[in-house]
């Protein structure tokens, strides 16, 4: 991307460029692995995931196994779904597309169903 500089001249600017998001539309497919974190772990990637916040972008794997581009619409408690007397399980809700679809994912299959977007100050 001509509009990056590989070198950035004070921490402040570092701190914003390193949050901008990359040059996708929602519902977009990945067009690299690069794009995305791809963690080693199912715990390295639920923790990660974990840490996605309102309005953060991911990748979200779609019943045809394709990861697209999508935003965190809500992380809502009231959302949740409660398995057991003991136990919730949280759920991240996206917007999948343009035209405002959504999607829940349940803390169960963060870990196979999203992926954070790597941002272009992040190694691949």
């Amino acid at each position: 991307n001509s509009g990056l500089r590989p070198i950035l001249k004070n921490k402040s600017e570092r701190m914003v460029s390193k949050c901008k998001p990359i040059d996708y539309v929602l519902g977009e497919p990945a067009r690299t692995p690069n794009d995305m974190i791809i963690c080693s772990t199912a715990d390295e990637s639920t923790k990660s995931i974990s840490n996605l916040k309102l309005h953060d972008f991911a990748f979200i794997r779609r019943s045809n196994g394709q990861w697209t581009y999508a935003i965190v619409a809500n992380r809502d408690d009231r959302l949740a779904e409660k398995i057991d007397d003991e136990n919730t399980d949280e759920v991240l809700l996206f917007v999948i597309d343009e035209e405002g679809t959504t999607k829940r994912y349940w803390k169960r299959h963060w870990k196979s169903h999203i992926r954070r977007v790597r941002t272009y100050l992040e190694a691949p």
